[in-house]
């Protein structure tokens, strides 16, 4: 828990060489709950961290750069790690914060949507829909979605943290579709987090399971289909830019998060 101490020490301690202090000592120093972890290595051995906040044992999830290239994402959770590490008191009590601003350290080194193999992270997921031939706007990949489920070790990085820490919320951050994504079970949590941010409020077609299927293309093996099949409450924000840090803009609800009834 973040709380600052302060401690006074009067004058008359002896020093080693035997002298006694003449002047009181005073000092503070506070206490964070911020722990970094590395949940595990990019194909080409770059470390994937995680930043955790609070204490509490009700999750919230945040991950970016899920896509090398989308950067930004990561760029502006950076940006919410800072004020957490200065504003810890206002974090719930009941709640901890996850923060992985980097999933695909490769693909950002690269400036590139794919891993260091050439796969698509977020096609690599175990969903009934997975294949390996994938697509991404008018193009397709024989192996975007990698040779099987979980091929790629920031794939298992990820699948890992979410079964070990079972979180309440999550959202992965991509750009740039300009909308919030997430129905069924995420239905009410979409429809706040769209409302405090201004981007746009998108739902599937009746009856598709695809959750990214609203980008107008072929989606298949994705994490936030995976994620809402273990009911877990997942949305996909997407910004306006595919360069700035939209910190502002995602700020009210970012926010919102530390209160947001879990």
């Amino acid at each position: 828990v973040s709380k600052e101490y302060q401690i006074s020490l009067s004058p008359g301690i002896k020093s080693i060489g035997g002298e006694d202090s003449i002047e009181t000592f005073t000092n503070s120093f506070t206490t964070t709950s911020e722990v970094n972890k590395v949940i595990g290595y990019s194909v080409q051995g770059r470390a994937i961290n995680a930043t955790y906040f609070g204490i509490g044992p009700k999750k919230v999830l945040l991950v970016a750069s899920m896509h090398g290239s989308e950067s930004n994402t990561g760029a502006m959770l950076n940006s919410w790690i800072s004020y957490l590490r200065n504003n810890q008191s206002q974090i719930g009590s009941d709640r901890t914060f996850i923060i992985v601003p980097y999933l695909n350290p490769d693909g950002k080194a690269a400036n590139k949507r794919f891993n260091a193999n050439n796969v698509d992270l977020n096609r690599n997921w175990q969903t009934p829909d997975w294949q390996s031939l994938t697509y991404w706007q008018s193009r397709s990949y024989e192996n975007g979605g990698g040779s099987t489920p979980y091929s790629e070790p920031e794939t298992k990085a990820l699948r890992d943290l979410v079964l070990s820490e079972r979180p309440s919320l999550t959202i992965t951050y991509h750009s740039n579709a300009n909308m919030v994504l997430g129905d069924g079970i995420s239905q009410s949590f979409g429809d706040w987090y769209a409302n405090l941010t201004g981007y746009t409020r998108s739902n599937n077609p009746e009856g598709d399971t695809s959750s990214m299927s609203a980008l107008g293309y072929v989606v298949t093996g994705t994490f936030e289909d995976w994620s809402s099949r273990l009911g877990n409450i997942t949305l996909v924000v997407e910004f306006i830019s595919t360069t700035a840090n939209e910190y502002q803009r995602n700020y009210p609800a970012l926010k919102g998060l530390l209160t947001y009834g879990l």
